[in-house]
């Protein structure tokens, strides 16, 4: 398929580009590199075949991180020069009241109780403008800090599933734990 910038492969190893400022609390725009695995390993990445690179506004990943919009460019190439193989953007969604900005790790055991679920939007994935599918969160595996989502083509139809995985210890320490994400096709 000349769309499959993923050339056929049956797992991809994705690896995010830790920023100091994140030290601080401050949240950074994500950047990540992906690879496949080192042949004849599952787990020692091999050469960078993309770059990912979030496009978002300041002031929404300072205060509001996990509701925040933003667009992920997934360039072809080791780098943002290289050219966009695909897009996902995601628009501002607060899957969690009563406040976004308790989303914050540290302040999060605090008010968990008392939070209410709302449904997130669909994440679309374009290329060169035209829509290949979407990324839907599963919003009660959301506010159980379980990563899951549905992946679906342009039709709809659903095509693989994400997780669960647990994201407690990549939220509160993400340079301390690496996260493995299933992901299995129906």
């Amino acid at each position: 398929d000349s769309q499959d910038i993923f050339k056929g492969l049956s797992q991809v190893m994705v690896k995010q580009k830790f920023e100091m400022q994140e030290l601080c609390g401050i949240e950074a725009k994500n950047r990540y590199l992906i690879s496949a695995p080192e042949h004849g390993t599952q787990n020692i990445p091999g050469p960078t075949m993309l770059f990912a690179q979030e496009q978002s506004d300041g002031c929404e990943r300072i205060c509001c991180a996990l509701c925040r919009s933003l667009t992920m460019n997934i360039h072809v190439g080791t780098s943002k020069e290289g050219p966009i193989g695909f897009s996902i953007d995601k628009p501002w969604n607060c899957p969690m009241l009563p406040c976004p900005f308790f989303l914050h790790p540290i302040l999060f055991a605090t008010w968990l109780p008392a939070a209410k679920c709302d449904p997130a939007p669909a994440n679309t994935v374009t290329q060169d403008g035209m829509t290949l599918g979407s990324v839907t969160e599963d919003e009660a595996a959301t506010c159980a800090c379980q990563g899951r989502s549905t992946i679906h083509d342009e039709s709809g139809k659903q095509v693989f599933e994400t997780g669960p995985t647990n994201l407690a210890n990549t939220l509160c320490c993400p340079i301390c734990f690496d996260d493995e994400v299933p992901v299995t096709r129906d």
